[in-house]
């Protein structure tokens, strides 16, 4: 299984029992396929075609479905590392963004190029991300990874989502430039912070949110604006920047400008994170 083999059409259409309304099914491949997260549309080539994620050959990657023809072509090749329901689509290009391990990757929708835009840093876990309406950045956020301290998994433990949120995990919220020039924080507070999301027309403009039980959470929902630079300055771990302007930045937040240190990728795994360089996948 390789990077760019096309799957014939594999969609069906039926009639829903209960209402009448035709339903066409786009995949029928006896493995999960599943839609972007709701909040990050997958529509590219002008809405002709589709992003998603498949489970096909032992094995996860990223799709692209022709919605006129029904054709599938595989647009990565991992073994390992790739979490792409978060995936976002570039709304200036044709390249698309998802996390690969620790590392904010890049994959060309025509070239099917692979670049790291950004590893963050040890003893984080990544959030959702979103590129901005200029193509220029990639928004999303980090939070400190507490899975040392108790079960923090808040997929499969309840106590886990609140005593994440409880724990108040020092979190960032970034932006990594798109050319592989760098990444900065540009918010950080002790709150457990998720779900950013940018404006679909403003390019200095993002929300993110409180993450946690909703009786327990101050705020849900929070906005902030940008930088209005044209360049992030650092590939490691980011540094401070401007803050949101909506919200105060708590006391005592903390900031790093240490550099992160990578570790080369094996065959078919993540790319490894290097300064505008550009990395294909390779094949076995």
């Amino acid at each position: 299984m390789t990077a760019g083999r096309v799957w014939p059409a594999e969609w069906s259409e039926y009639e829903d029992k209960t209402t009448g309304a035709k339903v066409k099914r786009l995949t029928s491949y006896k493995g999960h396929s599943h839609h972007l997260y709701f909040t990050n549309p997958g529509w590219h080539d002008g809405g002709r075609r589709m992003l998603f994620g498949s489970d096909r050959e032992n094995r996860t990657n990223l799709f692209s479905i022709d919605l006129e023809s029904g054709e599938i072509t595989q647009l990565t090749d991992l073994d390992r590392g790739g979490r792409f329901l978060g995936t976002t689509v570039n709304p200036t290009r044709p390249e698309a963004y998802f996390w690969c391990g620790r590392g904010l990757t890049a994959v060309g929708l025509n070239s099917l190029e692979l670049r790291t835009l950004w590893e963050h840093p040890d003893g984080f876990r990544p959030s959702m991300i979103n590129c901005t309406a200029d193509g220029k950045y990639v928004c999303g956020s980090i939070s400190e990874d507490l899975s040392q301290r108790f079960n923090a998994d808040y997929h499969e433990s309840r106590d886990g989502f609140r005593g994440t949120c409880e724990a108040k995990p020092l979190s960032r919220v970034f932006r990594a430039a798109t050319d592989g020039s760098g990444c900065e924080t540009i918010w950080e507070e002790n709150s457990w912070i998720g779900h950013v999301n940018t404006s679909p027309t403003q390019p200095n403009l993002l929300t993110f949110c409180h993450e946690g039980p909703w009786a327990i959470v101050d705020n849900r929902i929070w906005g902030a604006a940008t930088p209005t630079r044209t360049s992030a300055t650092n590939t490691g771990t980011p540094t401070a920047s401007t803050s949101a302007t909506t919200v105060p930045r708590p006391t005592g937040s903390r900031t790093s400008a240490t550099s992160s240190t990578t570790t080369p990728a094996t065959s078919r795994g993540c790319p490894p994170a290097r300064r505008a360089t550009s990395i294909r996948t390779t094949t076995r």
